[in-house]
């Protein structure tokens, strides 16, 4: 069986998520304001991990972990730079502009008193929130964000397919920046229990199957002209740029990001067909709280904007 037929296979195999119509709709009208702006470009970030099921009424599940933070500083960075957002995030992972409120008290950073005509009136007295608050309302007005969450890696899968499906019509204006965090093995359907595992044995043996590559599929079918970045993460330094390079060639698309485990937040290299380039954090910058995810969407911008004049 050829690659392309398992991932047809697959996805058939596995249903979408019972409200997939209503977010292909959304993202069209959401889409429809900017289709007409030749200026406009879109940047798609997947972000999160994904759940794999291990029931069909989902008690027990393995979880492929992420937070969300590059893909959520990422979409920050994109929106400053004038890029309409579509997040495709895990549910309660980090959402761009509500990140920040996650290490803050939030209802300490609150204060409410009633004004003259006995209304509640709500005062922001930390300015790291109000920043990012108004951010967010600004973002959301003007039609640069949307935000949709998913769950299982069936959900994730289905609605990458159907964004990028919409994301078609924009040719080499889209750019999809892939920094979710994908479960590699899944359990099929058909061996899935209809209930609850039970626990009354001492031993759980679970044979779990490879999820096919979809980069591929993507690539060719479903947007081909978009710019397409995608990460490879590793924990040998060794073969973090043969992977990364292994990843361009086999897939044919414009950027791999490689980044270690234990240097991430620091460290990554952007490897293309014609090179790669460290991209690095100095102390004074770490000491800061500045972002490397900054200097990644400033020089991912650069080389979109030229990819885009081809």
């Amino acid at each position: 069986m050829n690659s392309y037929q398992e991932q047809i296979e697959f996805m058939a195999a596995n249903p979408p998520p019972d409200n997939i119509h209503e977010i292909q709709l959304t993202v069209h009208q959401f889409l429809s304001q900017h289709i007409d702006h030749r200026d406009h470009r879109i940047a798609f970030i997947t972000s999160g991990g994904t759940s794999v099921p291990l029931e069909r009424n989902t008690v027990r599940f393995i979880e492929n972990f992420s937070s969300g933070k590059r893909g959520s500083a990422s979409a920050e960075y994109f929106i400053r730079c004038g890029y309409i957002v579509i997040f495709l995030y895990r549910k309660s992972s980090l959402q761009p502009f509500q990140r920040h409120w996650r290490s803050l008290n939030f209802l300490d950073s609150l204060e409410c008193h009633c004004n003259s005509d006995n209304e509640a009136v709500i005062t922001v007295n930390n300015p790291k929130l109000l920043t990012s608050l108004q951010c967010y309302q600004q973002a959301r007005s003007q039609g640069k964000l949307l935000v949709i969450d998913y769950t299982t890696l069936f959900d994730y899968l289905h609605l990458l397919h159907a964004i990028t499906k919409e994301l078609k019509v924009f040719h080499s204006r889209a750019l999809v920046y892939l920094a979710a965090a994908v479960s590699d093995f899944y359990l099929p359907l058909e061996r899935m229990t209809e209930h609850k595992i039970q626990s009354a044995n001492e031993k759980l043996t679970i044979q779990l199957e490879a999820v096919p590559k979809m980069l591929k599929v993507l690539i060719d079918e479903w947007i081909s002209n978009a710019y397409i970045v995608s990460f490879k993460l590793e924990t040998d330094q060794k073969i973090l740029i043969e992977k990364a390079q292994r990843s361009l060639q086999k897939y044919s698309h414009q950027l791999v990001i490689a980044n270690l485990l234990q240097s991430r937040e620091t460290r990554v290299v952007m490897v293309t067909l014609a090179g790669q380039e460290v991209i690095e954090m100095s102390n004074d910058e770490i000491e800061s709280d500045k972002e490397i995810e900054e200097k990644i969407i400033s020089y991912i911008v650069m080389k979109h904007q030229h990819y885009v004049s081809l």
